[in-house]
C-alpha cells in the first residue's frame, strides 16, 4: 500500500517528526536563555556579565542570511534536507556531551558560551532546514498538523528543559543532567530520520541555480511582502500585550507562588491544548478566517485585562482566567501563523523566505519586549492592553486585502512530467 494510502498514518507520522525537532530546539534556546543564566548566578556571576548571554542569540537573529547558501544546495530535495537537519542533532549531541565535562562557573564560563554559541547556531540551522522541509516535503492538507506539532513541541522543550531538567541536575548533578539531555538528542534525531523516510518532495525541479536565490528577491513578490506587513501589525499587537503580562500580575498583587503556577504550569498547559486545537481549527475556518478569529479573540482577552486593570480588585479569579486564554488564543494564533508562512515562500527558496519572516517575527519581539513595559510605564497597564487589542483589530480589518493576493503554489506536473503553465513560478 503506498503512503498516500495511509493518511493516519501520515498523520501520526507528520505529528512526531516535526514535533520532536522543534522540542530540540525548545529545549536548546531555553537552555541559553534561563538554565545556564541561573546557574551562572547561583555560582555568583555579576548579572551584566549574565546579560551577555543574550548574544547568543544573534545566530538565530541573523538566521536568514545562511538561508541562501543552503537552499543553493539542499533545496527541492528532501533527502539533503533530512541530511541537514541531521548534522544539527549530532552538533547538539556533541555539545551537551562536551559541556558535561565541565562546571558552571567563572573558570568554564569562556567554554560554555562557545560551546552555547554553537548550540544556538546548530538551531538555528536545523529551523531553517526544518520549516523548508514543512514547506518541500507536507501537502498543504497536513500543513496544519505539522504546525500544530511545531508549537506544542516547543513547549515541551521548554517544559523539559525548565522543570525536568532542573530536578535531574538536583538530584544527579551536572554531567548526568547534560548526558541526559544529548541522549534525548540522539533519541529526537533518530526519530527525525527515521519518521521522515517516506517524505516526498512536492516541488519538480532541482536546487535552483545561485543566482536565482537571493534574500533581495523575496521583497520583489507581492504574496510575501503582504504576509510581512500583516505579521508585523498581528504580532505587534499580540506581543504588547502579552510582554507586560508579568509586571501586571506582580503590580496586581498576585503571590509569586500563584504568578508561577500561572505563567509557567497554567500558561504551558494552554498553549499546548491551544497547539493540539489549532490543527482541528484550521481545517474548518482555513488560515485567513482563522487568524481573523484569533486575532479578535486576543483583542476581547486584552481588553478584558484592560477593564481588569482600571476595575477589578486585586488576584482576582477573573484575571487568572484571562491569563490564560490569552496563551490559549497565543497558541492557536501561532499555528496558523506558521501556515500563512508557509504558503508566502517562494518554493525554490523556502528556507530564506521563511527563515526572514521569522527573524521578523523575533524582530517584532524585541522591540516589543524593550518598549511595552515603558509603554505601560506612560499610559498604565490599562492604556498597554487596549494599544494592543487596537493593533490586532488593524491588522483583522486589513486581513482580507493584505492576504487576498494569490499565495505561492507547489507546481503539479503534467502527464509529460512538465510544469503546467499556470504554476509556473510568477
Amino acid at each position: 500500500m503506498s503512503v498516500a494510502a495511509r493518511p493516519s498514518n501520515d498523520v501520526w507520522r507528520t505529528a512526531l517528526v516535526f514535533g520532536g525537532l522543534y522540542a530540540a530546539q525548545g529545549i536548546g534556546a531555553s537552555m541559553a536563555q534561563f538554565v545556564v543564566p541561573t546557574l551562572l548566578r547561583q555560582q555568583g556571576i555579576g548579572l551584566a556579565l549574565i546579560g551577555l548571554s543574550y548574544l547568543l542569540f544573534l545566530p538565530v537573529v541573523l538566521k536568514p542570511l545562511m538561508g541562501p547558501a543552503t537552499d543553493r544546495y539542499v533545496a527541492g530535495s528532501v533527502l539533503r534536507r533530512r541530511k541537514a537537519i541531521l548534522r544539527a542533532q549530532c552538533a547538539l549531541v556533541a555539545c551537551f556531551a562536551f559541556a558535561a565535562l565541565l562546571r558552571p562557573g567563572a573558570g568554564t564560563m569562556p567554554w560554555l558560551a562557545a560551546l552555547l554559541f554553537v548550540v544556538m547556531t546548530a538551531i538555528a540551522a536545523q529551523d531553517l532546514s526544518t520549516d523548508a522541509l514543512a514547506v518541500e516535503a507536507i501537502p498543504p492538507t497536513r500543513r496544519g498538523i505539522a504546525n500544530g506539532a511545531q508549537v506544542a513541541g516547543v513547549y515541551l522543550g521548554y517544559v523539559f528543559a525548565i522543570a525536568l531538567w532542573f530536578q535531574i541536575y538536583g538530584a544527579m548533578g551536572w554531567a548526568v543532567a547534560l548526558l541526559a539531555l544529548a541522549s534525548s538528542f540522539v533519541a529526537i534525531g533518530i526519530i527525525g530520520w527515521v519518521g521522515s523516510a517516506t517524505f516526498q518532495s512536492q516541488q519538480a525541479w532541482s536546487s535552483p541555480a545561485s543566482s536565482e536565490v537571493r534574500l533581495a528577491s523575496a521583497f520583489r513578490h507581492r504574496p510575501f511582502v503582504n504576509g510581512l506587513v500583516f505579521l508585523a501589525i498581528y504580532q505587534l499587537g499580540g506581543r504588547i500585550g502579552a510582554a507586560i503580562i508579568g509586571p501586571f500580575l506582580i503590580d496586581a498583587a498576585f503571590p509569586l507562588a500563584t504568578i508561577g503556577w500561572v505563567t509557567g504550569i497554567g500558561m504551558g498547559a494552554a498553549g499546548l491544548a491551544g497547539a493540539f486545537c489549532g490543527p482541528v481549527m484550521l481545517g474548518r475556518l482555513g488560515t485567513t478566517r482563522m487568524l481573523v478569529f484569533t486575532g479578535l479573540a486576543h483583542a476581547l482577552c486584552f481588553a478584558g485585562l484592560a477593564v481588569a486593570a482600571q476595575f477589578l480588585p486585586a488576584a482576582s479569579a477573573a484575571t487568572t482566567v484571562l491569563v490564560l486564554l490569552e496563551s490559549t488564543v497565543f497558541a492557536l494564533s501561532y499555528v496558523a501563523l506558521f501556515t500563512l508562512m508557509m504558503s508566502r515562500v517562494q518554493p525554490h527558496q523556502a528556507g530564506t523566505d521563511f527563515a526572514l519572516l521569522q527573524s521578523a517575527d523575533s524582530l517584532v519581539a524585541i522591540l516589543a519586549g524593550a518598549g511595552a513595559s515603558w509603554f505601560a510605564g506612560q499610559v498604565g497597564y490599562r492604556g498597554a492592553f487596549l494599544a494592543g487589542a487596537a493593533l490586532l483589530t488593524v491588522a483583522c480589518l486589513g486581513a482580507t486585502r493584505l492576504l487576498a493576493s494569490r499565495p505561492f503554489c507547489l507546481p503539479k506536473l503534467e502527464s509529460s512530467g512538465r510544469l503546467t503553465a499556470q504554476d509556473r513560478l510568477p
